[in-house]
């Protein structure tokens, strides 16, 4: 019977359509407005787009109120003037002024549950005329109305309102899909039979998981299971028996949304609402834009826990998203605080945007508190997706628990050792990855040999030695132009993120909000993600291109786009004037060098990189201070040189670690510079007698005796230093060193004070 109301009623509205919707009660002006307006339509209908456009610039024209428009667009459907709107041509620009226009009216009827409540209820219109405009609307609300949507669907009084909802559900397509799946958990049958048998009319893979649950369900009843069941069939065209259980779809389903898929992500969601069952009710939750495909991740990883607390899967991809969210809410917040000092931005914004950091901070916890082989399991995702804020970001959650233990031994190889991703991390190509972990396993001062030693102190060198390095990424699908850019960047002290397509591009964009440029090939710049309507200014595309992906963004927008093209590429004409600049698919370090300097050396770009490497040389320094060498199987007297470096050029935060780094490691070869930092009057008080004392350590341990020049050096400042803290230092170093029994007596003699 319900099939039957279904087909009856989409026929009937065909015929409706066509013939045009009686207006109800208008003014002389709003009625002349209509008739212009449908007369359009009908010029349109027929092919004449010039007609068409005139009657309907003469109706705009007249000035009709926002919810007159409203009114038109829901009588012909906002599907239909999508449709114009992406045809283009001269309607293109009548169409979008209807579809803004209607806009602002239906956003304001969202957050107003009253209104919402009035038209889902006007669906039960005796007429199919009045009942079409009211579906109209209801799409028009879009996912906000699903909550009373839903609510009908267990209607047991009323078959023709039930199954005008039904209908209705099913025109709005892939907006209704999660809301009928979230649907799937309520505790009335008829709801759960109504979802399931819409669903699968709508035909969309993200309700797989939640009807694969309820036939999988032993309590659930026979009706539901046969319903859930026919909707797996005609959406996977396979057997529901021989499809993947429950939990592993929620798995498949969580990784999608995880790496906004195009399959799950694709212009489904004009609104970021995530919806679930509380109680007998639908809830919706809005959250913002930028967190909406990690919210959605995280909703559908925890339905899998719930089926298994114990499935390994899940883990990985929940950890991920938690750990994603947390990071892209920090840049939010960024993003809010520089919009506030510029004065585009409001408080507000920023309170929004520290409320939601916090919120991520909470959710990061799922981390540490799903145990460390989870930790390891998800960082072993984040390296082979080549993440590296969120592989950076584990790392460091991860650090205070991992034990020696973990770390596979050197005779032995990785094999069976939960801590082997870790010893992965070291060989990154991204240096965050490789330093944090470097820093992490140098934390436990290992005594027994182990896979990787090697490499964890050439890291915390690199580390050491780091000055500031930008983060670029390149996309391009040819691998020789990537190769070249590569290359070139990478003299030019340049950290590259590589990408191979356009999908690929925006994904490693929004992974990496700390990226400090972005290079485009010209195929990837303009490829098309989404084939969605994009209510914006004309000339603009209908559908979103990766440039419009990376600008709508708040995590990429403000990253400068550099575009790579040949003169003959149309692209370069198309964006030439949107992006920072055009480089040649066929480059010279000279040119790159020239384009790029104008960005690297703003005050901006200079401060991010130098801040960040000099937080990273400090962590790093003072773990190899902290390290014994004589206790510890990682060879730190590798890091020497670039400890000794380290002295010259950097701040107290790097240089003082280091020297205390070098005064613990004890290497002859380091005395020279210690003295000679030492030495430099510029530098802190601080600074000076930390250098004093890593060369009086080093004199201690080695019982070494000092070059004339490192001698005079000190004898000088023990002389004339009129500090007596900085003078102390320097004589303290003399006493440890091993003097001859001429230096004693000369020092002796020197500070006298009496004679």
């Amino acid at each position: 019977m319900l099939s039957r109301w279904t087909r009856l009623l989409v026929s009937a509205l065909v015929a409706v359509v066509l013939a045009g919707i009686a207006p109800g009660v208008l003014s002389a002006d709003d009625e002349e407005i209509r008739k212009k307006f449908w007369e359009g339509i009908k010029a349109y209908d027929g092919g004449d787009l010039a007609a068409a456009r005139t009657n309907f610039e003469d109706a705009l024209g007249q000035g009709p109120s926002p919810d007159l428009v409203a009114a038109l667009r829901d009588e012909v459907g906002e599907k239909r003037l999508a449709e114009m709107y992406a045809k283009g041509g001269e309607v293109r620009d009548t169409a979008m002024k209807i579809l803004k226009m209607a806009k602002g009216v239906y956003d304001k009827i969202k957050h107003s549950p009253d209104e919402i409540d009035g038209v889902v209820s006007k669906l039960d219109a005796p007429g199919f005329d009045d009942w079409w405009v009211a579906s109209n609307k209801v799409i028009s609300i879009g996912q906000y109305a699903a909550p009373n949507l839903v609510a009908v669907l267990g209607n047991e009084q009323n078959d023709n309102w039930r199954a005008k909802a039904i209908v209705t559900l099913e025109k709005m397509g892939d907006q209704a899909v999660l809301p009928l799946a979230a649907a799937m958990a309520s505790p009335s049958p008829l709801v759960r039979k109504n979802a399931a048998m819409t669903l699968g009319s709508i035909g969309d893979v993200r309700a797989l998981p939640a009807l694969r649950r309820a036939v999988e369900d032993p309590a659930e009843t026979g009706e539901v299971k046969s319903s859930a069941a026919e909707a797996i069939a005609r959406i996977s065209k396979c057997n529901p028996n021989c499809c993947p259980c429950s939990k592993e779809l929620y798995v498949e389903l969580a990784d999608k949304f995880y790496h906004g898929d195009a399959s799950v992500m694709g212009g489904a969601y004009p609104d970021p609402l995530v919806f679930s069952m509380e109680g007998d009710k639908l809830a919706v939750a809005e959250v913002p834009g930028w967190a909406l495909n990690e919210s959605l991740a995280i909703q559908a990883g925890h339905a899998a826990l719930a089926l298994d607390q114990h499935y390994y899967r899940a883990y990985p991809v929940l950890i991920s998203a938690y750990y994603q969210l947390s990071i892209e809410a920090k840049t939010a917040l960024d993003v809010a605080e520089k919009a506030l000092a510029a004065n585009e931005g409001s408080q507000e914004d920023v309170d929004k945007a520290k409320a939601a950091l916090g919120e991520a901070e909470k959710g990061k916890l799922f981390g540490p508190m799903s145990g460390k082989a989870n930790m390891y399991a998800a960082l072993a995702k984040a390296l082979q997706e080549k993440n590296g804020a969120v592989g950076e970001a584990i790392i460091n959650d991860l650090a205070p628990y991992v034990s020696e233990d973990d770390l596979p031994q050197a005779q032995c190889g990785p094999q069976a050792c939960i801590g082997t991703p870790l010893i992965q991390a070291l060989i990154d190509d991204d240096t965050r990855v490789r330093y944090a972990a470097a820093i992490a396993i140098a934390a436990l001062n290992p005594t027994s040999e182990f896979l990787g030693a090697g490499q964890v102190a050439r890291n915390l060198a690199d580390a050491v030695s780091q000055q500031g390095v930008w983060l670029v990424l390149v996309a391009d699908q040819d691998p020789e132009v990537r190769n070249r850019m590569r290359a070139i960047l990478s003299r030019l002290n340049c950290h590259v993120i590589d990408a191979d397509g356009p999908m690929d591009a925006l994904k490693r964009a929004k992974a990496f909000p700390s990226a400090d440029l972005i290079v485009l090939g010209a195929k990837s710049i303009s490829h098309i993600v989404f084939g969605v309507p994009k209510y914006s200014e004309p000339g603009t595309n209908y559908t979103e291109s990766v440039y419009d992906g990376l600008k709508a963004d708040l995590r990429t927008k403000s990253i400068p786009i550099f575009l790579l093209a040949d003169d003959a590429d149309p692209e370069k004409i198309a964006f030439q004037d949107k992006v920072q600049g055009v480089l040649s698919r066929t480059p010279d370090e000279a040119g790159v060098k020239a384009a790029l300097v104008a960005v690297f050396e703003t005050e901006e770009m200079r401060k991010s990189a130098k801040s960040r490497a000099e937080a990273t040389a400090q962590r790093s320094a003072e773990m190899l201070a902290k390290l014994n060498p004589c206790g510890t199987t990682i060879p730190v007297c590798t890091a020497v040189p670039s400890l000794c470096e380290a002295l010259t050029g950097r701040t107290d935060m790097v240089g003082i670690p280091s020297a205390n780094a070098l005064g613990r490691i004890g290497d002859p070869c380091s005395i020279g510079a210690l003295v000679r930092a030492y030495s430099d009057r510029d530098r802190s008080k601080e600074f000076r007698i930390a250098c004093a004392m890593g060369a009086g350590k080093v004199f201690k341990s080695t019982h070494e005796a000092p070059s004339s020049e490192v001698y005079l050096a000190l004898k000088a400042a023990v002389m004339t230093e009129t500090d007596v803290e900085i003078a102390r230092a320097a004589a303290a170093a003399l006493g440890w060193s091993d003097l001859s029994d001429e230096q004693r007596r000369e020092l002796f003699e020197a500070r006298r004070l009496v004679r």
